[in-house]
């Protein structure tokens, strides 16, 4: 099941099991979608122009890996991330440029990442040969 609300933001069911439902939200990359476990109250904060969010380092860390979790790609569960003043390190070792090129586009646009510093290994020897 799919709920459009507005300009492109979809909600959509992911699972149901019993009274719990995951849901999975898609929005443009220029609106913000905050979830209260990661964002506990004081953690983000407004700006002078009062749009955009200025997050902690941890947080912007966190919200990658999120990001990376969700990817349809499981392999981008092998990839670390570290956040030092918007810039994002990723870190870990993949199996193709292709991989390393789709985690560097999966966390570029997480709220509050001004860089991405990728330093992701990539391992061509999959089958061990």
């Amino acid at each position: 099941m799919n709920l459009v609300i507005g300009n492109g933001i979809r909600v959509k069911v992911l699972e149901m099991q019993g009274d719990r439902v995951k849901l999975g939200f898609v929005a443009p990359a220029e609106v913000p979608i905050h979830r209260k476990e990661i964002h506990p109250r004081g953690r983000f904060s407004r700006d002078e122009g009062d749009t955009m969010h200025r997050l902690d380092a941890p947080t912007i860390a966190e919200l990658a890996m999120q990001r990376l979790r969700d990817s349809p790609y499981k392999v981008m569960r092998r990839v670390s991330c570290e956040s030092t003043q918007g810039v994002l390190v990723l870190r870990g070792r993949l199996f193709s440029f292709h991989e390393k090129q789709v985690a560097q586009r999966t966390v570029a646009e997480v709220s509050g990442v001004t860089r991405v510093v990728n330093e992701i290994e990539v391992d061509c020897s999959r089958d061990g040969s």
